[in-house]
């Protein structure tokens, strides 16, 4: 279905728990397509100044472009869309949700293509049923265009798994490794995925490479224990660069793109650091976390694992942040987060990150907070040519997946 759009408008940017459940990876691809593209920046004012201050520091680049507004990315009848992620494959934005309508097993992961037009192609599911309570699932694409979707569950099932998906047509559903997990994180190198996930099992954080099948082509690599909650991970130009929050605290590592562990692992530490996102530039990481109580906080990491910034960077101000995604445009890094008013109603927000010196853009409101209907969890990703998409869970009468786009 298309979306049409509103007419441009300008953004400055001056500057008890569960024990069992499983992972399915999805792959969808479509024909031969491009390898991924460079991207272009969001904006900020020349003259930057240093530090890591709020607001007040200012990044070189272009003016940010929202040229529309929110719109719907799923199912056009009401239902239950949660946790957005999304992904580029060359051609057009890839998203997925936990879908729980009525109109579909409870639990399917289900998704959607977007253009750079915002036209976007009637949703499908791609996994269905038997993911009750499944947390949103993890996307990334390869050079190839085929794109692995994991995700975790809490059936009481303990397997990592695979569906295959090309063209938008699911495929069967097999079981890959007997291991219960959730949270799940994905990035490729060329045709492959790492796969970083926590053995609830062992207990431990895990890597294992999947081939552009879906089959697994490594063994485990355990890569802390005990046990992790949140995965993230990102392909660099070296390998990757592998992240988790453990307790209260943010762990990574780097990875070859074999998956062997290149570095020792680091400890940010912090005050009830959770929920970490991290996305890569040609040489340089932004490992971004939730600080719980106080705001979003950020650390960039070199090739080879060294943090490059003696205290995290302090990317919000506001102790009321929350959940904040990450993604690389091509020159600079731009995070979104949640800005919540109270324990219901949020907006979303983002800011930039250079680079080269941390330094961070003044916030700027991406969807204005509007009771009853509040913007949750988003997600970010770009074609590293001038356009990017955010998308995000929209709380209402129903609960439905949207997205932005944003341009240079």
């Amino acid at each position: 279905m298309g979306h049409a759009e509103a007419a441009p408008g300008r953004l400055g940017l001056s500057g008890g728990a569960d024990t069992s459940c499983r992972i399915v990876i999805v792959r969808y691809s479509i024909a031969p397509a491009i390898a991924l593209m460079a991207c272009g920046r969001i904006g900020f004012d020349p003259a930057p100044t240093m530090g890591d201050a709020v607001g007040d520091g200012t990044v070189p680049g272009d003016t940010l472009v929202l040229p529309g507004v929110p719109f719907p990315v799923g199912f056009s009848a009401p239902g239950m869309e949660r946790n957005p992620s999304v992904a580029w494959d060359g051609a057009q934005f890839v998203v997925g949700w936990n879908d729980n309508h009525g109109r579909t097993a409870d639990g399917s992961i289900a998704g959607s293509l977007v253009s750079r037009a915002a036209v976007v192609q009637p949703p499908t599911v791609w996994l269905g049923g038997g993911f009750i309570q499944a947390q949103g699932p993890a996307i990334a694409c390869n050079v190839a265009g085929g794109c692995a979707i994991v995700t975790g569950d809490f059936t009481g099932s303990s397997a990592l798994g695979r569906a295959l998906v090309t063209n938008g047509v699911p495929g069967a559903a097999g079981t890959l490794v007997n291991r219960a997990s959730n949270f799940p994180a994905v990035a490729s190198i060329g045709t492959r995925f790492l796969v970083v996930y926590n053995d609830i099992l062992t207990p431990s954080v895990n890597s294992v490479m999947i081939d552009a099948g879906g089959a697994i082509v490594s063994t485990p690599v355990q890569l802390v224990a005990p046990l992790g909650q949140t995965q993230a991970v990102s392909a660099t130009a070296n390998g990757y660069v592998a992240a988790w929050q453990r307790d209260a605290t943010i762990e990574y590592t780097t990875l070859d793109p074999a998956g062997v562990i290149l570095s020792a692992k680091v400890s940010v530490a912090g005050s009830d650091i959770a929920r970490p996102a991290i996305a890569s530039a040609p040489t340089v990481s932004l490992l971004v976390w939730n600080e719980l109580g106080s705001h979003v906080r950020g650390l960039r990491i070199a090739a080879d694992g060294t943090a490059l910034d003696p205290v995290p960077l302090s990317i919000t101000q506001a102790t009321t942040t929350a959940r904040p995604t990450v993604t690389w445009d091509g020159i600079s890094f731009l995070v979104a987060f949640e800005r919540r008013l109270d324990v219901t109603t949020a907006s979303l927000a983002a800011v930039a990150v250079d680079p080269d010196t941390g330094m961070v853009g003044p916030e700027t409101e991406l969807t204005p907070a509007a009771s009853p209907v509040t913007d949750f969890v988003p997600a970010l990703a770009s074609d590293r040519a001038g356009t990017s998409l955010c998308v995000f869970q929209r709380n209402g009468p129903t609960m439905a997946s949207y997205g932005l786009l944003i341009k240079r």
